[in-house]
């Protein structure tokens, strides 16, 4: 076997071994916090491997430095962030009205 295939070789089962460590994160997120009940996890997991695979492997050898901890606030923040995005998105306008007259009450979310 030629360095060439041994290097792909090498980086699809980083990819895989990273893959199935965020598939048991989501999991264990999707177990223990009622927010991320109604997430669709196929998609999500869809959605990371699409993000992985656009990344060079810089991205997954940066990976397999952070710690722990680090890893799971990661997954966790992206899951959040679709958690957002599936309330707003099942949003009325009258809702959305509302939800943009309280967040402009609330001086984080004020711009000048």
């Amino acid at each position: 076997m030629d360095i060439t295939k041994t290097i792909i070789i090498n980086k699809n089962a980083k990819k895989k071994r990273l893959l199935a460590s965020i598939t048991q994160i989501v999991d264990e997120l999707i177990n223990t916090n009622e927010i991320f009940h109604n997430i669709n996890k196929v998609e999500l997991l869809d959605f990371i491997e699409k993000l992985i695979a656009k990344q060079d492997n810089s991205l997954i050898d940066e990976l397999n430095f952070v710690s722990k901890d680090e890893f799971i606030k990661r997954i966790k923040e992206i899951m959040m962030w679709e958690a957002m995005i599936k309330v707003f998105n099942e949003m009325t306008e009258e809702q959305i009205k509302a939800f943009d007259e309280a967040t402009q009450r609330i001086p984080l979310f004020q711009y000048e």
